[in-house]
């Protein structure tokens, strides 16, 4: 019992009126008033815990039907080609397809060389005259003289047409090591260097064949039986969404075998989330549903009907059937015995190598202008579960605010009951000190008379 400054309560009445009695009939009370809310604020606690892992559990399990209802899960492609010729990359949603392609010839860019000086800082000796040459279309032209040196004149041609071309001074080793070299910025005909006019072509010698270094050109490849030309090496006007890359020109006989088919590491991984996913939450479910009947023992949720409509409205789930007959059974994910989900890999792979769009139709839905847009197996899931899982209004989320309010006013019940029993018991041992103070004077009155009566009759002997 709570303290008090009437410390002697009991000594008048015997212990009959102590705070020893007081204690005894307060646990009474407490038995009777404050343990079932206690009871009710450990159950509110474990729903809530337990409720909180259902939800995490559910949403494990929506990742997994978002995954199989997006639509890019089923654009995206993988691209293989026989050899290293050449490479390609595929946009998501490109037509699935195969092609054969033949490289003739690589798109190149122009390049050439001056003549070899032994210094690349002192003068060329060069004729004062105007050096005018051309990267395809585009002209340019620079002063030469005497006193110009290799990298003056490199820095002179970069200064007037770095946008077309690039000029380099190169130590390629030798009695005269350092050359001019000219390499024009993109591959293809139509970025041709093509020397104009000027004494200075002849004084660093690029008229001579040798010096030219290779020649621009196109790259020319055979698609299909087709020869096309482009003028460079990444094609990708081609196919629309595809990318080819050329890397090396092939045999005479040879070609490249592409092929471009549908990625479904995505759709496949989905899967198996689901399935992993789904048969955690039905044990959770079923474990914390269940009521044994010999030991009397019930789940956490047994009788909860937000809980059983969830266990049940998933198995349903995946028991519909489309209105063609068609069940998701049919590509390999089906209840067992044990109402827990499988995975068949080989029937999934066998439907999708068959026929990915119709894999896509079923999962994922459709939109044309005939139905108009038609919501696949696992769109329909995603929403199923959406409705119980909303962060506003979904059916668990509306379940687990009802039992914070619940808890709430457990919580408001219990400290006015504690409040209740403290003021009854603190008044029930004022009281006591009153009764016990009363007996003992009535006590000490009755030992004082008997005290009397005793002497009187000693004086009468």
């Amino acid at each position: 019992m709570a303290t008090s400054n009437i410390s002697s309560l009991g000594l008048g009445s015997d212990g009959v009126l102590s705070y020893d009695v007081i204690d005894q009939l307060r646990a009474v009370d407490e038995r009777a008033q404050l343990t079932p809310i206690t009871k009710k604020l450990e159950t509110n606690d474990t729903k809530q815990k337990d409720l909180s892992t259902l939800v995490t559990m559910t949403a494990s399990l929506k990742s997994a039907t978002s995954i199989l209802a997006d639509e890019m899960s089923y654009l995206k492609r993988n691209t293989s080609v026989s050899d290293t010729a050449l490479s390609v990359n595929a946009s998501a949603g490109v037509a699935l397809q195969d092609f054969t392609l033949h490289i003739e010839q690589l798109a190149q860019r122009d390049i050439y060389q001056s003549k070899g000086y032994i210094s690349a800082d002192t003068a060329l000796g060069l004729s004062e005259d105007t050096f005018t040459f051309k990267v395809g279309t585009q002209e340019y032209s620079l002063h030469t003289s005497s006193t110009s040196s290799l990298n003056q004149l490199k820095d002179a041609i970069n200064d007037i047409a770095s946008q077309k071309l690039t000029a380099s001074v190169l130590n390629v080793g030798g009695e005269s090591p350092y050359r001019l070299v000219l390499k024009s910025n993109e591959t293809g005909k139509t970025n041709t260097i093509e020397f104009i006019s000027g004494l200075a072509i002849e004084d660093l010698k690029l008229d001579k064949p040798k010096n030219h270094l290779q020649n621009a050109t196109d790259a020319q490849i055979v698609y299909n039986g087709v020869e096309i030309s482009r003028p460079n090496n990444v094609i990708d006007d081609l196919i629309l969404g595809v990318q080819i890359t050329l890397h090396n020109k092939h045999a005479t006989d040879a070609s490249s075998q592409v092929l471009i088919t549908q990625d479904t590491s995505d759709i496949k991984q989905g899967i198996e989330t689901l399935v992993k996913s789904f048969n955690e939450l039905i044990t959770n479910l079923n474990a914390s549903t269940k009521y044994d009947k010999d030991s009397e023992v019930a789940g956490t949720f047994q009788g909860i009907n937000q809980i059983n409509a969830l266990s049940n409205s998933i198995r349903q789930q995946l028991l519909l059937v489309d209105r063609f007959g068609i069940n998701v059974s049919s590509y390999g994910i089906s209840l067992n015995e044990n109402g827990y989900l499988d995975f068949d890999t080989a029937l999934f792979n066998q439907k999708m190598a068959n026929n990915p769009h119709e894999v896509a139709t079923f999962f994922h839905g459709k939109k044309d202008d005939v139905d108009g847009q038609t919501e696949g197996f696992f769109s329909n899931f995603n929403t199923l579960l959406a409705n119980y899982i909303d962060s506003n209004k979904g059916i668990l989320t509306l379940y687990q605010n009802s039992l914070v309010s619940e808890k709430t006013l457990l919580q408001k019940e219990q400290e006015t009951t504690i409040e209740r029993l403290d003021q009854r018991y603190e008044a029930m041992a004022a009281r006591f000190a009153s009764y016990d103070s009363l007996i003992n004077r009535l006590n000490n009155q009755f030992n004082a008379l008997s005290m009397m009566i005793e002497a009187s009759y000693q004086d009468t002997k």
